[in-house]
Formats: C-alpha cells, structure tokens, sequence
C-alpha cells in the first residue's frame, strides 16, 4: 500500500530535492511531541521557527537537504536535532512564501487524484480552507469494488503536514473524509483520521 506522496512533503517545498515514496499515516509523531511553529527575535527582526519530524526525511540526506535550502534562500538556518528532527528558522517572507508552496503541491496532488488514471472510480475532490475536511466524489459501486479509498492518504498526509507548519499541530489531528455517491450525492462512508485507525 504505498503511495507516491513526494508533491506534499517538506522536501519538495523547502529544496526541491528528488522525490520520496513513503507509505505515511496520520499517525506518525515524534516522540509523542507537538511540534510548534514559535516566533524568536532576529536582526532583521522577528523570526519564525518550525521543527519538521523526522518521519519526512527517511532515507534522505538531511544535511544535504538542509544547505541546499539555505542556498536558495529558502530558509536562515536548519539544524538536525538529536530525534532526526530538523529545526528551521526562517523569515516571515520565507515561512509564508514556504505556507504558499505546501498549499499548491496538496492541490496538485489532490488534483492528481481525480484525472482518471491511478484511481479511476474517483470523479472530483474537494476540501476545507484548512484542509481539514475532504469530500472524494466517486463512482460508488467502482469505487467499494477497488482499493480506491487508499487516496485518502495522501489527503491525510498532506492535511498533516500543512497542520505541522500552520496550525502549530502534529498529534492526532482530526481530517474527515467524506466519500460522496457521484449520482445521488449522498455521502455513504465517512472516514476519519486517525480515529478510525486508533486501536
């Protein structure tokens, strides 16, 4: 069950580096910790600090990833914290310009979900302003006859990651699925992340 994810992760919008396929899940956390964007002083004025998990670098080289993103401007400084963390910092103009780049790759992403050729029974999707709800318009008997419904990590993942840097959470945020009849336009399955995934 794996699932190309790279066009929502950390990676591609802080260095544009070769992509990852990772099958990740809501789930994934650090130690049990929230991460928390916070703001620090810095000489040109305030700062903003985020601490990205590790689970978004597996198999990456994070120093690597790290000075090519200082190169291009994209951050001030990153440091690899003992976890396998890494710790941004980085200007207002840099973390909204970063805020704005997380946005187009879930949309590109979800757009991606719809154009017929990897999952073919799903028609439209759509979502929240704070992607924190999702709506997948699907073909119903297509759709509970095939594996379709693994698109829904990637909706998962990328409403997680844009949780770690805007909203300042990481653990067990709550994304809701709802799968729609493209006919009818009842919605006849709610998923729920992570709580239908919770022991």
């Amino acid at each position: 069950m794996k699932k190309i994810l790279s066009a929502i992760l950390i990676l591609i919008t802080l260095t544009g580096c070769k992509s990852i396929e990772r099958n990740i899940t809501p789930t994934d956390t650090v130690a049990g910790k929230t991460i928390s964007p916070s703001v620090t002083s810095g000489e040109n004025g305030k700062n903003i600090v985020i601490t990205i998990p590790a689970v978004f670098y597996q198999d990456q080289n994070v120093q690597e990833a790290i000075n090519e993103a200082k190169n291009q401007g994209k951050v001030e400084e990153g440091v690899v914290n003992s976890d396998g963390s890494v710790t941004y910092t980085m200007t207002r103009e840099q973390y909204d310009r970063l805020l704005n780049d997380i946005k187009i790759e879930i949309d590109k992403s979800l757009n991606s979900l719809k154009d017929g050729e990897t999952y073919p029974s799903i028609k439209d999707v759509s979502h929240s302003d704070d992607y924190s709800e999702f709506t997948f318009t699907v073909i119903r008997k297509d759709y509970e006859n095939s594996l379709d419904a693994i698109a829904s990590y990637t909706a998962a993942a990328g409403s997680m990651l844009y949780n770690i840097v805007k909203n300042n959470q990481l653990k067990n945020p709550t994304i809701t699925i709802n799968i729609k009849d493209n006919n009818t336009g009842e919605i006849f399955d709610t998923i729920k992340y992570p709580d239908d995934f919770t022991p």
